[in-house]
């Protein structure tokens, strides 16, 4: 019994349903426990065998937990922690969002005071919890753009767009947004456009240009509206032969990726009847302007 006792509490035990050590025993080392555990246990007295203390001893060896050291409660406590800011920085942007939803239902239905109010106060949650140039404040001054254009406020409209464009271009994750460095451009070259700024809103398609070739290449259809953006800053500066080679550029890929009956397509021909009117060639704007219908 003293051997057993040794050799099962120094061995890995594994434990399966219905095994019990008490298998172990002979089949005279049973009948003798039975006997004296019957005796015992009108004594209330509990006996066991020496295999069986080993196995109760090597159970609850396994069953607890060893100590952990300084080193691993450290670490242990680091990611506690960092587990509970990520919960509490995803409860806020969840927040922020809800905010912005609610501020862009209301662009959209065209209550453009309340659009703006909203979008400041999620502005202002946006800074008190993820900084002043946080890229949340990107969208937010987007949308604020739009609004203040929307009611004519240009100035303040402009300086929305340039706080979104600036936090744009000092993000690390800027090549991932570009497609609202895009959207940055192409609003400010229609702000400009509505101030008269007429340079500067060509400079400011042009960059919106640009972006859209440097992630969807030179064939996407997204570059019509670009061309005829950059066509018109050209006309309104009454650089005509630029605004027309523009049109028609945009003409093409309109027609290859629309179709001809489009409205972007019937825009460009519009577009490019003007240049020709302008430019006094009035048979040839009239054919134009008879495509656009």
């Amino acid at each position: 019994a003293q051997n057993a006792e040794t050799i099962l509490a120094s061995s890995p035990v594994v434990l399966r349903p219905g095994y019990s050590p008490i298998k172990m025993l002979s089949k005279g080392e049973k009948m003798k426990a039975s006997v004296v555990g019957a005796s015992a246990s009108m004594n209330s007295v509990s006996i066991t065998s020496p295999i069986q203390k080993a196995w109760s001893s090597r159970v609850r060896l396994l069953d607890m937990e060893p100590p952990m050291s300084p080193a691993a409660m450290s670490e242990r406590s680091k990611v506690d922690s960092v587990h509970q800011e990520m919960k509490a920085r995803n409860a806020q942007i969840r927040v922020l969002h809800g905010m912005f939803l609610e501020a862009n239902s209301s662009l959209h239905t065209g209550d453009f005071n309340e659009c703006i109010r909203r979008s400041l106060e999620a502005e202002d949650y946006a800074v008190r919890h993820f900084g002043s140039d946080h890229v949340q404040q990107v969208y937010i001054n987007l949308m604020l753009g739009e609004a203040y254009t929307r009611v004519g406020l240009l100035d303040l409209a402009y300086s929305c767009l340039q706080k979104a464009l600036g936090i744009l271009k000092l993000s690390t994750a800027s090549k991932e947004y570009g497609m609202y460095v895009s959207i940055c451009y192409n609003d400010l070259g229609y702000v400009c456009r509505l101030m008269g700024k007429h340079g500067e809103s060509l400079e400011n398609y042009k960059s919106a240009l640009g972006c859209k070739k440097e992630t969807h290449g030179e064939d996407h259809p997204s570059l019509v509206s670009s061309l005829n953006n950059i066509g018109i800053a050209y006309e309104a500066q009454n650089k005509l032969t630029e605004a027309l080679e523009c049109f028609q550029k945009a003409l093409v890929l309109s027609r290859g990726h629309f179709g001809e009956d489009a409205q972007i397509t019937a825009t460009t021909y519009s577009n490019i009847g003007n240049i020709y009117l302008l430019q006094g060639r009035f048979d040839i704007a009239l054919k134009y302007y008879g495509k656009a219908r």
